[in-house]
């Protein structure tokens, strides 16, 4: 079992996306508020950092990272 990390493409976002919105919606991880849209999550994402990683895996996207300022403002 082999797990790639790369930084994230555009193309990516819907993966990203299904992640992201799970982990936000129970509300006690990320600043971002747990009924987030979809349009500012993105932003926050793969918007603003500096980098978003993907790890993919049998070429599904596993998990993310993204290297940015920890905390807003």
């Amino acid at each position: 079992m082999t797990v790639t990390v790369r930084l994230a493409a555009d193309a990516d976002w819907p993966a990203l996306w299904e992640i992201i919105s799970a982990v936000v919606r129970t509300g006690d991880t990320y600043t971002l508020a747990p009924d987030v849209s979809e349009a500012e999550a993105r932003e926050f994402w793969i918007g603003v950092p500096l980098e978003t990683y993907v790890a993919e895996q049998d070429g599904a996207i596993v998990g993310t990272y993204a290297l940015r300022p920890n905390q807003r403002g």
